[in-house]
C-alpha cells in the first residue's frame, strides 16, 4: 500500500440557533472501519441559519475507505441536530 498525503475537504452547513446551538464541531475519520477518530475541532463562532463550516483532513493512504462524520457539541454535550455522514472516500493507488 502506497503512502502519500491525499486532502480530503469538507464542508457542512449548520442552523446554529437555539435549541441546538453548538459551542464546538467536531470532525471524525473512520479508516477501514477501525473505529471513529476526532481529526479536527472548530468553534462555533457565529449564530445562524446556516452557518458553514469549512476544513480539510489529511489522509497517507491509497485503496484506504475513509469515512467521515461531524458533531455538534455545547455545554450539555452532543447536540442531536447534525450529523451528516459521508462514507466510502477511497483514493485509487496508481497503477
Amino acid at each position: 500500500m502506497e503512502q502519500k498525503n491525499y486532502k480530503v475537504y469538507y464542508s457542512f452547513l449548520h442552523r446554529n440557533e437555539n435549541p441546538y446551538l453548538a459551542e464546538t464541531y467536531r470532525v471524525f475519520r473512520e479508516d477501514n472501519g477501525s473505529g471513529w477518530n476526532k481529526v479536527a475541532e472548530h468553534l462555533a463562532s457565529k449564530q445562524g441559519d446556516p452557518v458553514l463550516v469549512t476544513g480539510m483532513d489529511v489522509v497517507n493512504h491509497c485503496n484506504v475507505e475513509y469515512n467521515y462524520k461531524v458533531s455538534a457539541f455545547n455545554d450539555s454535550g452532543e447536540i442531536f441536530c447534525i450529523n451528516p455522514l459521508v462514507s466510502g472516500v477511497i483514493f485509487p493507488c496508481p497503477i
